[in-house]
């Protein structure tokens, strides 16, 4: 009678697990459906023009060209706080955007997997990078990166996106991340933070939401690591202002 009152719990956990996976993955889905109906109405470049390029790259010319253009490119000195970027490094850039990061990592890496859910985005950057060899620009389902081969990449970068899906699907990434990250990578990653819970002015609000503004405290982002099985090295702060804070987070 034991025995047989443990089957069928776990049969029932199995089946609700099966139901979550399901549900989960047509919820995800609808959001990837939901953020191409915003950049198809060009939202970001009506709203955040100065931030987006969207002219043809091309690569510098010389050595002189590109240092010049990384000296006066923001997010290349913020991250070149944490890793050094060469020609032998394999980058994988979560959440792409328009391809403010591939700007400089095609410049100065190996090889640049960009990878972004939205069709809109990914054929914007195909049609300005046309003609750059070294950066691959991917659409995903917006939680696996089952096109990446196993340890096959030497620095993950993600920027301004974990606020914006849901905490499932930020631990889904992780995981990814700790299978396809070679044993000397390094994973970066920013998050909107809170000093506690009670200090969380959003959270995680539901699958159905099109804008998401999820943080995330230091606890959290260290339940996150364990889970996904991969070493954290250091959360630098970077606090805005008015309780704004932001992780730079090192794994």
């Amino acid at each position: 009678m034991r025995y047989l009152k443990l089957i069928i719990k776990k049969t029932i956990k199995s089946i609700q697990n099966l139901y979550y996976s399901i549900n989960f993955k047509a919820k995800m889905k609808q959001r990837e459906i939901a953020w191409n109906e915003i950049h198809s109405n060009n939202y970001y470049y009506k709203n955040y023009s100065g931030e987006f390029n969207l002219n043809p790259y091309l690569l510098p010319k010389d050595d002189d060209e590109l240092l010049k253009f990384l000296s006066n490119n923001h997010l290349y000195k913020m991250m070149s706080k944490y890793v050094t970027i060469d020609n032998n490094t394999v980058v994988l850039d979560l959440g792409c955007g328009y391809g403010r990061f591939v700007e400089f990592y095609a410049a100065i890496a190996s090889f640049v997997y960009a990878i972004d859910v939205t069709d809109y985005i990914i054929d914007i950057c195909k049609t300005k990078y046309a003609g750059i060899k070294n950066v691959a620009f991917i659409k995903n389902n917006g939680y696996s990166l089952e096109m990446i081969d196993d340890s096959s990449i030497d620095l993950v970068s993600c920027y301004t996106v974990f606020q914006h899906i849901p905490r499932k699907a930020t631990q889904s990434y992780l995981k990814e991340f700790s299978r396809i990250i070679k044993p000397n990578g390094r994973i970066i990653i920013q998050l909107s933070g809170a000093q506690s819970n009670n200090d969380k002015r959003y959270n995680d609000v539901g699958l159905d939401k099109k804008d998401y503004k999820i943080q995330y405290t230091k606890e959290d982002i260290k339940i996150l690591a364990m889970r996904s099985k991969l070493e954290l090295k250091k959360i630098d702060e970077e606090n805005k202002g008015d309780g704004q804070i932001w992780y730079w987070v090192t794994m």
